[in-house]
């Protein structure tokens, strides 16, 4: 692999105010003075590219754009494909825009720039005819691997299809990639049946800020093979000029997804029925091929993946032996015992070595593993030992080659160090908790080059917070827990200013505000209760207990965590010690539970 490594962290952000420069919007078509945004490396060759904000649309674009190839930016190795069929392709995240843009039962789906063929593939086993179409040589792999049509050539180029008219007609991360945005979606939209629906998905302008910098936010650049992203309005102004009554465009964080038509829309993201065809499709496919090639490897681990995430633990078993039965057959042992596959990963000298000698999904598997051996084997050694092989993996893959093949491992990484900590202070060690909050630092540099060149969440940041002071209080480890109380009230400070002068029940003023509203009383409580057992800051403990109990307000019905910490907190204001230790009746432990959105990750069934 040839392309630089260029990390999240090398992005160089221009200020507000600086110098505007004439250039045209490749989205709206309007020739102004546009303000630089950013400059970042190509990741093709590294050669700095810079983005501009347009002033007549709310789009963003390089100018130069300097497009490569993309075998120039993923490498023209035999690692590529590989890779994509393994982990690379989202195929939920591909599915589930089309598959919620249509309530009927049968029917029919056009998927431009379909890549391998999975959607295409999911739609023929579930929804009835569909077809693809793909220029990428990957294209033509996945029309003869998987069974389906799929035409190697532009739409407009294709006489079969010049009279079709389909009930969904859908282009996932394509429009980002066409000189002219708004003819092509007017390409797609005749053929839209005259009830039907045209769906596009694309990178989201809105999510390049500073404040989201992280391998998604790289991802969604992806300067030298991205020369535009679009944003909300000009979706849907793409979308309105060709001719569509009724338009929806939704932002999923770093995702941007619009539907249209000329009947209204019944679009529903987190349609249960959507998500069950999934599951059923993955099923479909362990269960029809009989060839454990990268294919099928790539469809158990997503099985296994998503069903140990919504807690399926029944079918998570059935995928995960077919995948530990897979590997054990193709690969060393070492690729599956968690210290030896760390070692084995840490020895390798390239990108293609990595690849004939371990799955693409291997540091990912390792944090689903760890999950499973954690929540259904109960055992917490070989979790931990789990956990640290997913980060020490991730973090080495992401530092070697770049953060491109590895960005869903990357997405798992926060949650591996904290299960990990957790793990590992349940047999009273507390070195990997203190390790974990250290890299939390601030939120500031430290803290991405901790987690191999991407930003947490400040949801995941928040949240580690609540975790790694309980930890430590509980091991009563005093002088970790006094560190991790000043990181905690500094990040608080930065990210929040004069959060003590906020109103008590805006909680979008108030520290925690990333998190659940439980999670949110919570990590108040627990502050409350860390500055109280090292004796530190003790003035916040009052208005951090007065805010816990105030926010329970702001829920109606309150859940059983909430009646929990609010009462907690109400106990200690009626009754202060500085001897009190809450990490007991509302210590409920930050139970393994994904918030998911439609974006990157698959939401949980409910």
């Amino acid at each position: 692999m040839n392309s630089p490594a260029i990390a999240p962290s090398s992005i160089r952000w221009f200020p507000a105010d600086a110098n505007a420069v004439e250039s045209r919007c490749p989205v709206c078509r309007e020739l102004r003075r546009n303000a630089p945004v950013l400059a970042v490396g190509s990741l093709a060759d590294g050669s700095t590219l810079t983005m501009y904000q347009c002033s007549a649309c709310d789009s963003k674009f390089f100018d130069p754009p300097d497009i490569r190839d993309f075998s120039e930016i993923i490498g023209r190795g035999d690692h590529f494909p590989k890779s994509y069929v393994e982990v690379v392709c989202g195929i939920w995240e591909t599915f589930w825009p089309a598959g919620c843009a249509s309530r009927k039962a049968h029917a029919t789906l056009l998927d431009i720039g379909c890549g391998f063929g999975f959607s295409v593939d999911a739609w023929r086993r579930l929804r009835g005819e569909a077809i693809g179409v793909e220029m990428a040589d990957y294209g033509r792999a996945g029309a003869k691997a998987l069974g389906v049509p799929i035409y190697s050539d532009y739409l407009e180029n294709i006489p079969e299809l010049e009279s079709r008219r389909f009930d969904v007609v859908y282009a996932s991360e394509v429009i980002e990639h066409v000189p002219d945005p708004r003819a092509f979606a007017t390409l797609l939209a005749r053929h839209v049946a005259g009830d039907g629906v045209l769906c596009l998905t694309t990178p989201n302008a809105s999510f390049i800020r500073e404040r989201n910098v992280s391998s998604t936010l790289l991802a969604a650049l992806s300067p030298g093979f991205h020369g535009f992203l679009i944003g909300p309005v000009a979706m849907e102004d793409i979308l309105r000029a060709c001719g569509f009554a009724h338009v929806s465009v939704r932002e999923f964080g770093e995702r941007l997804v619009g539907w249209a038509s000329h009947r209204p829309l019944d679009v529903d993201p987190q349609s249960p029925a959507v998500r069950a065809q999934y599951l059923d499709y993955l099923e479909s496919v362990l269960a029809s091929r009989a060839e454990n090639d990268s294919i099928t490897d790539g469809i158990a681990y997503r099985h296994f993946r998503d069903t140990v995430l919504a807690g399926q633990f029944d079918a998570a078993r059935r995928s995960l032996q077919r995948l530990e039965t897979s590997l054990g057959e193709k690969y060393r042992a070492d690729v599956l015992h968690p210290v030896r596959a760390r070692e084995l990963v840490q020895s390798l000298a390239s990108v293609d070595e990595f690849s004939a000698a371990c799955p693409w999904f291997l540091p990912n598997f390792y944090f689903l593993r760890g999950m499973y051996a954690k929540l259904v084997e109960r055992d917490e050694e070989g979790a931990r030992q789990c956990f640290r092989t997913s980060r020490e993996v991730t973090t080495f893959l992401s530092r070697s080659w770049g953060d491109m093949l590895v960005l869903e491992a990357l997405s798992f990484l926060p949650e591996a160090w904290q299960q990990e900590a957790v793990s590992a202070a349940g047999q009273g060690d507390s070195s990997v908790c203190v390790e974990w909050m250290a890299s939390i630092a601030n939120g500031g540099p430290d803290i991405v080059a901790a987690f191999g060149g991407s930003r947490p969440s400040d949801h995941q940041i928040e949240r580690a917070f609540v975790e790694g002071l309980s930890l430590l209080g509980s091991l009563n480890r005093r002088e970790a827990l006094r560190e991790a109380l000043h990181d905690c009230l500094s990040y608080l400070d930065n990210t929040y200013g004069d959060w003590l002068r906020a109103a008590p029940t805006v909680r979008e003023k108030l520290p925690g505000a990333a998190l659940q509203l439980e999670q949110q009383m919570l990590l108040h409580l627990k502050i409350a209760a860390a500055c109280t057992q090292v004796g530190a800051r003790t003035e916040l403990v009052r208005p951090l207990l007065e805010r816990a109990a105030l926010l329970a307000q702001l829920q109606d019905p309150q859940s059983p965590m909430t009646r929990s910490v609010a009462a907690e907190a109400r106990a200690r204001l009626a009754a202060p010690s500085p001897g009190f230790n809450p990490w007991g009746t509302a210590n409920q432990g930050m139970k393994i539970s994904y918030s998911f959105q439609t974006g990157s990750k698959p939401p949980t069934r409910p």
